[in-house]
This record gives C-alpha cells, sequence and structure tokens, in this order.
C-alpha cells in the first residue's frame, strides 16, 4: 500500500516537473524571440546610422559611406546634409537617416544641390526615412541610373534633380511631397509612368519635358495646380 502511494506521488511529481520543464521552454522562446526582434531593430537602426569624422585633406566631414556631409544650422537644430561624394566607385548609395559626428548625432534632411551630378557610375540611390529636400541637378546626367527609392518623408525635389538620365525606368513619387521643380525629369527617355501625389500644390514647367517613352502619367486627388507646358 505505502509502495502503491509512494508510485502515485512519484508519477506526479514527474508530471508536475514535465510542466514546469515545459513553461520554461516556452518562456525561453519567446524571450529569444523578443531578443531577436530587438537585435534585428537594433541592426536596422544602425544600418542606417553612418559615423563620420573631419578629413584634413578634404577639408570636410567625411563618413564611413564615403559621403561628404555639410551640418546645416537651424537655431537651435542642427542637422547634416549630403554635400557630395568622396568614393568614386560607389554604384549603389543609401542616403542614412543620420550622422554621427564628434559624438553627436544629426539626422540627414537634405541633399545639396550638384550632389551626385554627372556621377557615371551610379546606378541606384535609396533616400531614408528623414530626408525632406533634394536639390536642384542633384542627380543630373547620372547616365546609369536606373532606380531611386524615395522615403515618405521627402518634401520638395529641386529643379533638374534627375535631368539627362535616360535609364531611370521607374519612379514611384512619395505622397509626402509637395514641390515638384522645373524640369526634374527632363529627358529620361526611359521613364514610363508616373504618378503625382495629392499633396503636391506646385509642379514646374517641363517637369517630363523629353520623356519620349511616358506612356501614363496621372494625378491623385488633390493636385492643386499644374504647369502649362509639362511634357
Amino acid at each position: 500500500m505505502k509502495l502503491r502511494i509512494i508510485n502515485k506521488f512519484i508519477k506526479k511529481s514527474l508530471m508536475l516537473c514535465c510542466l514546469i520543464a515545459f513553461f520554461i521552454n516556452v518562456e525561453g522562446c519567446s524571450k529569444s524571440k523578443q531578443e531577436g526582434d530587438l537585435k534585428n531593430q537594433q541592426a536596422q537602426k544602425s544600418a542606417n546610422i553612418v559615423a563620420a569624422k573631419y578629413d584634413k585633406n578634404l577639408e570636410a566631414i567625411l563618413g564611413d559611406d564615403g559621403l561628404i556631409y555639410e551640418i546645416l544650422e537651424d537655431g537651435d537644430k542642427a542637422s547634416m546634409a549630403v554635400a557630395t561624394y568622396n568614393d568614386v566607385g560607389l554604384t549603389d548609395i543609401t542616403v542614412p537617416e543620420a550622422v554621427v559626428y564628434e559624438e553627436k548625432e544629426y539626422n540627414v534632411t537634405e541633399i545639396k544641390a550638384s550632389a551626385f551630378e554627372s556621377n557615371l557610375l551610379l546606378e541606384k540611390i535609396v533616400l531614408s526615412k528623414g530626408l525632406e529636400r533634394i536639390g536642384e541637378s542633384a542627380f543630373y546626367s547620372c547616365p546609369e541610373l536606373k532606380e531611386v527609392v524615395f522615403s515618405d518623408t521627402i518634401k520638395s525635389i529641386g529643379n533638374s534633380c534627375f535631368a539627362e538620365c535616360p535609364e531611370l525606368s521607374g519612379i514611384e513619387l512619395p505622397s509626402s511631397l509637395e514641390s515638384l521643380g522645373v524640369e526634374v525629369f527632363c529627358n529620361c527617355t526611359s521613364l514610363k509612368k508616373v504618378t503625382i501625389p495629392a499633396k503636391i500644390s506646385t509642379i514646374g514647367n517641363a517637369v517630363f519635358y523629353g520623356c519620349e517613352s511616358l506612356e501614363e502619367c496621372s494625378f491623385e486627388k488633390g493636385v492643386v495646380q499644374v504647369a502649362a507646358e509639362m511634357f
């Protein structure tokens, strides 16, 4: 009788141990998943932040990504702009969300005028979140540029920004865009389709002049003013 009671007790103890082990395992898996997700988020954030230092030879702020930056002062708030590039061999460029310089983090909000003008090798450009302005002629005459990935924070694209880029075939303008300058996509002969976002209030003349392959240009509801000579 006593032996039977002991056996029952052992069985119940084993079952209880199994249940405890199961819940510990589930909790461990959940914790590992959360830690993995956090690491992925941190890695993604790190990928969008570039370290930079002052280069005496260039007399400029040079990022680890081969781009040259410039500090923009706006009252108490300072940000960074991409001024140009130093690494002439770059074919794919990602403009980061932020730059760390002298132990301070600056958001990247602008690409300066003519920053990548006449870059002969550039094929793809990714514009990260936080970028608001692209200066005129920033990517003017980049003969190999095929793809531009816009962030949903860009508000203005300057005059002739992507003009004379004959390989640029597909673009998706961001919904945040408010202004398109003059001749932005002039002579982009491979461009086939474009949609003008609703927030755009002004469109400059000859935006799509010389885009001989353009088959479709649609306007979202809300566009206020369209240039008389867009094409």
